[in-house]
């Protein structure tokens, strides 16, 4: 009996330890579960933190979704690339003064940037303020920003489509919809042969009824300087012909200059080989400054 006693208390202990390790490992797997679940909440919560700021920080850098503002800002002798960004700050021309600090040498404020009063607004990037504050001297002179309206032609500003001329003329759109600046005097007057006009005979300038003549009428107005009306009345009693001809003439006498240049340069290679060791030298050696400058203010050794 004592033994049978011992043998049944014998096999409750050992039940009582396995169910012990295995409550532990599921304790134990639980924590790993619970410990892995926030660090990937962290690690995607710190990773949405980092692309925000550095979202703000381009913004600010690259004058990106800022509300309009003009500001006259006043550099005196000897201010600090801190204190002329508090006073960009306080201006409301910059968001961020620190980052303006950080970013200063790669656009070499120290050494561009002179006393005076100048009028910024917050279209212009870190690069465009700096090198507006380059105009100064010992004497304060306002330096005034003019933005230029944009200039839209009457005639020109929107060549459409040869064989759809509801549709702004596209390079990507099939070969015969658009006039290339290398096109031969032959494919010039093959592609505006097959130019798309009406069932009509009339010549006359009518964007809406008669976009594919209006089109053609427009380009030959903008290569030859005549006006619309004097253009059309030229054409009175002729065809849809003549008008495709006047047009590839005119394109044609337009593209001839530029392609005879462009055919002497392309066959001097020995000349455009030097102008691009020549720009890679000069390029090199302007990003080997800035490099210099900017590994030596993060604290790397400059090469």
């Amino acid at each position: 009996m004592a033994d049978r006693k011992n043998n049944e208390t014998t096999s409750w202990n050992a039940d009582e330890v396995r169910r012990q390790q295995t409550q532990r490992k599921q304790r134990k797997k639980m924590r790993r579960t619970r410990f892995w679940a926030i660090y990937c909440a962290g690690v995607v919560l710190a990773s949405c933190l980092l692309a925000g700021l550095g979202w703000l920080m381009v913004n600010d850098v690259c004058a990106l979704n800022k509300a309009p503002l003009t500001a006259t800002v006043e550099i005196e002798k000897g201010d600090s690339v801190g204190q002329i960004a508090s006073k960009l700050k306080k201006a409301g021309i910059i968001k961020y003064k620190l980052l303006f600090v950080i970013t200063s040498p790669l656009f070499h404020a120290k050494d561009t940037i002179q006393p005076g009063s100048y009028e910024l607004n917050t279209d212009m990037d870190y690069n465009c303020i700096i090198d507006s504050m380059q105009q100064g001297s010992s004497v304060a002179e306002t330096v005034k920003v003019t933005i230029p309206e944009g200039y839209y032609p009457k005639l020109g500003a929107r060549v459409m489509s040869l064989q759809d001329p509801k549709r702004k003329m596209s390079k990507s759109d099939p070969d015969d919809c658009f006039i290339s600046m290398l096109d031969g005097p032959d494919v010039v007057r093959r592609k505006l042969r097959r130019a798309v006009t009406d069932s009509e005979s009339e010549i006359r300038f009518d964007a809406e009824n008669k976009p594919g003549v209006s089109n053609l009428l427009a380009m030959l107005c903008a290569l030859t300087g005549e006006s619309m009306d004097h253009a059309v009345e030229s054409f009175a009693g002729k065809g849809y012909g003549d008008l495709k001809s006047a047009v590839a003439d005119a394109i044609v006498a337009t593209l001839e200059p530029i392609q005879a240049d462009y055919n002497r340069y392309m066959s001097d290679k020995a000349y455009l080989e030097t102008v691009y060791r020549q720009g890679a030298e000069r390029a090199g050696r302007m990003a080997e400054r800035t490099l210099s400058k900017a590994m030596k203010k993060i604290g790397f050794i400059a090469k």
